[in-house]
């Protein structure tokens, strides 16, 4: 200010050497100089660059929040529907009065943190932990009053919530829903079984049961098979007398495998009078039941004591049979197509190629099981496969241990066989260098007396999806022999002979086009989700004809969906289903061609909030005190 002044005053104070100007001058001078005076004093703030500080007082109500459980479980704490209703009245009308004083906020909680959502009790689960967090990250910078957490203290998702970290500064005060004690429930646990059965076999189921409250009385556990649209079956049962007023028990079937395909069994405890719920009283599987009976054929040059014992060792496992043709003696054999894999004893020889059935075998993609003797023609041997070439051979031949090549990972071998495989005798193998394709897979080396020679003894390779094995020498007989000799029984050679047949005959799934449902059961809070892939001619992925499916359920409802594409294949998203069992079609057409695929699945209640039926309430005393708040029993609220 003192600069504008300084400024105007140099610019209009009146010479003496100048004559009075007129009062209309005077006046616009006076304002000239005025306007100077501002225009200068203003420029000079600016130049300043002057703080302005503006105090701006505002007043905030405090927040109440309140986190209801909405879960399943705190449902079971009322009586009935009116008691229910009570309470949730009872709720309201607190936060009514405290919106006179309050910024009231609700929420509920099951998995997830919602805002002002009706309290019904239907959420499937329960995360308190996450709730809080949420809770946290929302109001950590605001001016939160309290929070009021009604809860039964049971949760099953997240962590424990007394490990939770919250930071907002205000206390947190627990509503205790729910009864601590322990009340008259049966449940079903955990279930044990084989995914997959063979036909004609027998298999176990064990289940555990939980029993609380039900000393002395009894129950029935039935095992049912679910056929889609064609009602259960009962297929076992099993009667139980609970014998403490708190039992943990396992019941023990015994079924029978009767038929091919994913069979769908339920497992079921008969309900007790006035349970607290019998939700939790059934049990889903699926077991996956295969024709393992396998056709295995062996092929000689001639008789020799290898094919006898390897053939007796195959049919020692009622899922194989196992048949004997000397293609110089006998007639070929006509429905090759029936067997599931070939052993060819000193095949091809010098004196026998056996092109005939070399070319049938390749035909119909059947593995096959090299065992290479004096008699193998060794030329003829190289030019029929392409992962392992013996050079230099000359007729000649070695005498060679085998030595189980700890790398190996078809198919696991016991620590007995590990063991002991390095005592037994020595089989003839052909002297010569051994090379080995990239892929090929050694189960066995040659020991040649005290030194790891390093060639193969037993190796096997996949091409094209065709699998061929090669135990490279004859003698195999003696180690039958000396397995008995040393064990008394045949474990080990049967060992050696059965995974090596067991890995040759099973064949990948070779459908051109299959659907896979992502579960066999889905909970009834998940969408249900498919893969589907289609192959053509050369078994390449391929996506280009449309792809739809019919999903029934119990009561013959048809849902029909239609498959996305993926890069190569398809997937399907089709949203949550209602609880029971479903039957599945698919079908498509390529080049002219129809394919099907049909399957089951089910939709089972979720049952986490029925695992635990006791309030915790020890919980929801801790979290209080923790964060200084109190716990206040639910019958007290709004009294």
């Amino acid at each position: 200010m003192l600069l504008g002044a300084a400024y105007a005053a140099t610019l209009y104070v009146r010479q003496r050497n100048f004559k009075d100007p007129s009062l209309t001058l005077q006046r616009i001078l006076y304002a000239l100089a005025v306007l100077r005076f501002v225009t200068v004093t203003i420029i000079a703030l600016l130049l300043l660059s002057p703080f302005i500080e503006t105090i701006k007082e505002e007043t905030e109500q405090p927040s109440i929040i309140f986190a209801q459980d909405n879960s399943e479980s705190v449902q079971l704490s009322f009586e009935d529907e009116q008691d229910s209703l009570d309470y949730v009245n009872r709720m309201q009308a607190i936060r009514e009065d405290l919106r006179e004083d309050y910024n009231v906020i609700s929420y509920t909680f099951g998995e997830e943190l919602k805002e002002n959502e009706e309290a019904r009790f239907t959420e499937k689960a329960t995360n308190i932990s996450n709730s809080l967090n949420e809770l946290q990250e929302l109001y950590a910078n605001q001016n939160v009053g309290a929070i009021v957490l009604a809860s039964d203290g049971i949760y099953n998702q997240g962590f424990n919530p007394r490990y939770s970290e919250i930071e907002l500064k205000a206390p947190i005060y627990t509503v205790a829903l729910g009864d601590t004690s322990v009340r008259r429930d049966f449940r079903l646990e955990k279930t044990y079984y084989n995914r997959i059965a063979y036909l004609d076999d027998k298999f176990p189921v064990k289940v555990d049961y939980k029993a609380a409250h039900l000393k002395g009385e009894k129950t029935d556990i039935k095992i049912y098979e679910v056929r889609a649209n064609q009602g259960n079956e009962e297929v076992a049962s099993q009667s139980i007398t609970i014998e403490e007023d708190s039992e943990f028990g396992s019941a023990r079937f015994i079924l029978e495998a009767d038929e091919t395909g994913m069979q769908h069994y339920r497992i079921v405890g008969l309900p007790f009078e006035d349970e607290v719920t019998e939700v939790n009283n059934s049990k889903d599987i699926f077991i996956d039941v295969l024709d393992s009976r396998k056709k295995v054929l062996i092929a000689g040059n001639s008789p020799h004591p290898d094919i006898g014992a390897i053939r007796t060792s195959i049919v020692n496992n009622k899922n194989y049979e196992a048949n004997i043709h000397y293609p110089a003696q006998e007639e070929p054999v006509e429905d090759i197509e029936d067997y599931q894999m070939a052993i060819l004893h000193q095949l091809p020889s010098s004196g026998n190629r056996a092109n005939e059935l070399l070319n049938k075998l390749q035909a119909e993609d059947i593995p096959v099981l090299f065992i290479i003797g004096e008699q193998t023609s060794i030329p003829a041997f190289n030019e029929l496969q392409s992962f392992l070439e013996i050079n230099n051979n000359r007729g000649r031949t070695n005498e060679a241990q085998g030595k189980v090549n700890t790398g190996f990972t078809l198919f696991t071998v016991s620590k007995d066989l590990v063991s002991s495989l390095e005592s037994y005798p020595p089989l003839k193998v052909p002297f010569g260098d051994y090379k080995t394709a990239p892929g090929t897979d050694v189960l066995l080396k040659q020991k040649i007396g005290n030194v790891d020679a390093g060639y193969p003894l037993a190796l096997f390779n996949e091409l094209g999806g065709t699998k061929t094995g090669v135990i490279a020498g004859e003698g195999i007989w003696r180690w039958q022999l000396y397995n008995y000799f040393q064990q008394q029984n045949h474990e080990i050679f049967d060992e050696i002979v059965s995974k090596t047949v067991q890995y040759l005959s099973v064949k990948a799934d070779k459908r051109r086009f299959k659907v896979m449902p992502d579960k066999n059961v889905y909970a009834e809070n998940e969408p249900i989700t498919m893969e589907a892939e289609l192959y053509n001619e050369s078994y390449e992925l391929v996506n280009e004809p449309e792809v739809t499916i019919t999903i029934t359920d119990e009561e013959g409802k048809e849902y029909p969906f239609t498959f996305n594409r993926t890069s190569n294949a398809y997937t399907l998203d089709a949203g949550f289903l209602p609880v029971g069992d479903y039957s599945f079609t698919a079908s498509t057409s390529y080049n002219n061609e129809k394919f099907t695929y049909s399957g089951d699945f089910s939709v089972k209640p979720l049952q986490l909030e029925l695992l635990q039926t006791k309030a915790n309430h020890q919980l929801l005393y801790t979290l209080a005190r923790k964060y200084g708040g109190d716990l206040v029993p639910s019958d007290s609220v709004g009294v």
